[in-house]
């Protein structure tokens, strides 16, 4: 995507009119570490199914089958690859996780439960279970993550536990049982200190953990449920416009123990006058009509990013309840929020890093966070999807009504040019961006901390109207209704039409929104969407 004084780009979206998991809904998405181009996903017909993307310098990508992979006996909910690529976890509803490892492909390779004998030559590549690990209550499994050394694995189950696994043996080595509702997110910090799960109790917990051979240790350093609502106190009755400082108050729980990672130095802020603060819930309870809360921490392990929160302004009863993201660094892991970002209408539930670092850029406002390179990510809502950069705390795009059922999950391709989403339509979009659009991708230490991270301690609150960057963008749009779910030929084939959006805007000053008014999505006309889609 062009930012500022580079020239303009082409960010492409195409809903890929493939028959994907039998027009069924398609739950995950996750692409392989490496330069592979191979991507995997999981949906409601029971299988797994290995793709690759074939990209060529002329023509736009193809989407290319590799594989079926049909051990499961339930809907599939989540699948991960490994960090060191080639073995891939996925996780269902017949409480099973199963880790495949690629074999050789040959014509008198037998399936091994690979996919039916049936279907075996349509089959590219041929996986084998590596291993079957199994949940003893025999609940569902909504969430995995890798450990960053490939050895471990924690999953996110409907009898409100998360579970650490060796992937070596397949033993469940630690139960982490402290949610009181389905655990529905797990992430593992990428520098080895931290665990986080989210569950539909409203809670999100952060973990300290030590594994040894002589046993594993496990210690809540967190449980983030309820924030301070603040309201500065205006003699006139008239609401001030300035941005309220977010509240240092300590987690409704207290720290089970304490953490090494540095504390982020206190950045000074204006100190309106304010009235009592009172609590309110975080985030969205049971009756969110998802099963996913998919969390991740940055790929430096400076932020933590969570979906499915809330904020209110004010303290009145009529205060509406808005949608939101919350934004914690790794030195105040303990803390609040330090940013709360507006959401779409509906709420927010997977967020997903581009696993590259981009090169900083010479812009006229301050960032939101002072880190040494600039990190990319993408909110999925339930009905959109917006894509944020950490040197403005406005997205870079905006991307909705593309399918006509929830989005379930996001993924970046390992160089950090594509997005895939995935819907309960059955289908996915892919969002594809020209080299160095997104800006110069550069190396760092993947095991340097980022602790101090510094927040922009002052910010003006975000426009009505949301400016993006400049850019010109293409996407692929379907205007045939053939697709829609109701339809007695779901998901037939159809034809699509490239349709163009003038991004052209002035970027809004990044703010640390800690009491912003949210995205007016209906009065942002430099969004890309399909009108005639009716979700």
């Amino acid at each position: 995507m062009a930012i500022e004084n580079k020239p303009a780009g082409s960010l492409k979206v195409k809903t890929l009119q493939i028959h994907w998991h039998d027009k069924q809904a398609v739950y995950s998405v996750d692409f392989e570490p490496g330069t592979s181009e191979r991507f995997a996903t999981g949906g409601a017909d029971n299988a797994v199914r290995i793709w690759k993307i074939q990209k060529s310098e002329t023509e736009p990508p193809n989407i290319q089958f590799r594989s079926t992979l049909s051990r499961h006996s339930a809907a599939v909910n989540v699948v991960r690859w490994s960090p060191k690529g080639g073995v891939l976890a996925t996780g269902g509803d017949d409480a099973s996780i199963i880790l495949w490892r690629e074999a050789p492909h040959t014509a008198a390779t037998q399936s091994a439960g690979n996919i039916a004998d049936e279907d075996e030559e349509e089959n590219l590549e041929t996986w084998r279970l590596h291993n079957h690990l199994k949940i003893p209550t025999g609940r569902e499994i909504y969430d995995l993550a890798w450990s960053p050394d490939a050895n471990y694995i924690i999953s996110a189950c409907f009898d409100n536990v998360a579970r650490i696994w060796d992937t070596r043996d397949g033993k469940c080595i630690h139960a982490i049982e402290d949610h009181t509702h389905v655990v529905q997110g797990v992430a593992w910090d990428p520098l080895e200190q931290y665990l986080a799960t989210q569950s539909s109790d409203r809670s999100v917990h952060i973990y300290s953990y030590d594994i040894k051979p002589t046993g594993v240790t496990v210690k809540r350093l967190a449980s983030h449920s309820r924030i301070d609502t603040l309201q500065p106190a205006e003699p006139s009755g008239s609401r001030s416009n300035t941005p309220i400082p977010p509240p240092q108050s300590s987690p409704t729980k207290p720290a089970a123990a304490s953490s090494s990672a540095a504390p982020i130095p206190e950045v000074p802020v204006p100190a309106p006058v304010l009235q009592p603060p009172t609590k309110m819930r975080m985030y969205r309870d049971e009756t969110l009509v998802s099963f996913f809360r998919r969390l991740t921490f940055s790929p430096d392990g400076s932020l933590l990013i969570t979906p499915t929160g809330q904020y209110k302004l004010g303290t009145g009863k009529n205060d509406i309840v808005r949608n939101a993201t919350f934004v914690y660094t790794r030195g105040g892991i303990r803390k609040q929020p330090v940013v709360i970002l507006p959401n779409m209408k509906k709420p927010s539930i997977a967020v997903r890093f581009n696993p590259r670092f981009y090169e900083l850029e010479e812009r006229q406002t301050q960032a939101t966070f002072l880190l040494p390179h600039r990190l990319i990510f993408a909110v999925a809502a339930q009905d959109a999807v917006l894509i944020y950069d950490t040197q403005a705390a406005t997205p870079l795009a905006l991307m909705k009504n593309l399918h006509y059922a929830t989005i379930n999950d996001i993924a970046w391709s390992y160089d950090g040019t594509t997005l895939m989403l995935v819907s309960s339509d059955g289908f996915c979009s892919m969002v594809v961006f020209d080299k160095e659009e997104l800006g110069m991708v550069i190396a760092r230490d993947p095991t340097a901390a980022m602790d101090g991270v510094e927040i922009l301690s002052t910010g003006v609150t975000v426009p009505d109207n949301v400016a993006m960057r400049d850019n010109d963008v293409e996407m692929i749009v379907d205007d045939d209704e053939s697709r829609m779910p109701d339809k007695k030929n779901e998901g037939a084939l159809s034809q699509a039409k490239l349709m163009k959006f003038d991004m052209a805007g002035s970027a809004a000053d990044p703010v640390r929104i800690d009491s912003v008014e949210p995205i007016d999505v209906d009065s942002v006309e430099q969004t890309i969407e399909v009108e005639q889609t009716v979700l």
